[in-house]
């Protein structure tokens, strides 16, 4: 009786995107799978696929839950879901799928046409934020711009992030210019922090001959 309730329920949860949607969301692949069979609007599907590559990058998350929404979006591919690769959605899909490290979902959505350089190259700065090093030398291959990567090694030496610094570099996606200009910052920085250390022990050694003055008072 169970059964036959869900095989009149799951044509119209099908056509429903708000459902889609959900299912995507959370992982479900088997309740996805058999959605997928009752063949679901084709406009919902990008939607859907954008809910299973997006997880919320302030958690870490189980490789279990990781690996069910991998399979989610490989199955929305597989339906059709990347009818737009030029999309701005598309784009997203592909970021998201660089933060999280999941590289066949990336592979997958390049192949079929999806730009590595979408939004001014964020899926390799993601991959290489993350460390996703294999993610990195994908995007590359397939025409990520290397460049896209300079604003944050140069941010990383200025606000001394050395883990973003080194990961950034350990992705092997960073041109050579770039890494030439981090390092000739990183001296600069270096020998700046040496002279405001002299500067400081200077002061602290002038004792008595230095005049402390406190805000508001004369």
């Amino acid at each position: 009786e169970r059964a036959d309730i869900m095989a009149l329920l799951l044509p119209l949860a099908a056509a429903s995107s708000k459902i889609l949607v959900k299912t995507a969301g959370s992982g479900q692949l088997a309740l996805m799978e058999a959605l997928l069979q009752h063949g679901p609007a084709v406009d919902s599907l990008p939607h859907a696929l954008q809910a299973a590559v997006s997880l919320d990058c302030m958690n870490d998350h189980p490789l279990e839950m990781v690996q069910r929404h991998v399979k989610t979006a490989l199955l929305l591919i597989d339906a059709g879901a990347v009818g737009k690769p030029e999309s701005e959605e598309m784009g997203t899909c592909l970021v998201s799928a660089a933060r999280h490290g999941m590289t066949v979902v990336a592979a997958r959505l390049l192949a079929a046409g999806v730009d590595p350089n979408a939004q001014g190259g964020a899926a390799l700065r993601a991959a290489a934020l993350g460390g996703h090093r294999q993610l990195c030398s994908i995007l590359v291959a397939g025409g990520a711009d290397r460049e896209a990567l300079t604003p944050d090694l140069l941010r990383a030496v200025d606000t001394v992030c050395m883990e973003a610094y080194q990961r950034l570099l350990g992705s092997g996606a960073v041109t050579s210019a770039a890494m030439v200009d981090a390092q000739a910052r990183l001296a600069a920085k270096a020998a700046q922090v040496e002279s405001m250390q002299q500067l400081l022990h200077s002061v602290l050694a002038a004792g008595e001959g230095v005049v402390w003055l406190e805000v508001g008072k004369v």
